[in-house]
């Protein structure tokens, strides 16, 4: 196969991955645009690669695994990156372990997100900030359930995890700014 028909059939190579946001099926759906939550770099990229792995569940194809693995190492670097897919497909399993019906995501390239996304993305910033409460209340949101125990863990693992890209890949002179960003209190 050559380069480029392996290029046209890669998981990164979506029909509409290149197109206008309002051309896809989250315009049509009226979800928001994931740019107005204003992510981090390591939150846009915990997204993208949580989105690969969630396709890779639903279709079986191998190629979204790859492309997770190349989208993490590419943003963290070989060591790094494959950490956090790691990180991610372990808040993926307990939400498929602990939720009470069908977890929705998007395709990686579109520029929308949707409410069960959003909903992780709360849970993570939750757990940066160390807010139990909160933690707990979107873990039984994203559940359906009570019984978070699972999906709050894994939380805090891929949250730490979060923290400690911000940091190795921040300027030194950028690393308070940076932790304060992770930290904040704004909601997605």
């Amino acid at each position: 196969m050559s380069k480029s028909e392996k290029d046209a059939s890669s998981p990164n190579k979506q029909s509409g991955c290149d197109g206008d946001p309002q051309e896809c099926a989250g315009y049509a759906a009226g979800l928001p645009l994931r740019k107005s939550f204003g992510f981090n770099p390591v939150e846009d990229a915990t997204l993208d690669v949580l989105r690969c792995i969630g396709l890779m569940y639903g279709t079986g194809e191998a190629g979204y695994w790859d492309a997770a693995l190349d989208h993490a190492e590419h943003s963290f670097g070989p060591l790094d990156g494959p950490v956090l897919v790691a990180k991610v497909t372990s808040l993926l399993r307990a939400i498929r372990a602990e939720r009470r019906g069908r977890f929705s995501f998007l395709s990686n390239c579109c520029h929308h997100i949707c409410e069960d996304e959003l909903a992780v993305m709360t849970l993570l910033k939750a757990s940066r900030q160390s807010n139990h409460t909160s933690l707990h209340q979107v873990a039984c949101h994203l559940a359906r359930s009570s019984i978070v125990r699972r999906i709050e863990m894994a939380a805090h693992g891929l949250a730490r995890e979060q923290l400690q890209l911000a940091v190795q890949n921040c300027p030194r002179d950028q690393l308070p700014a940076a932790e304060a960003i992770l930290s904040s209190e704004t909601v997605h």
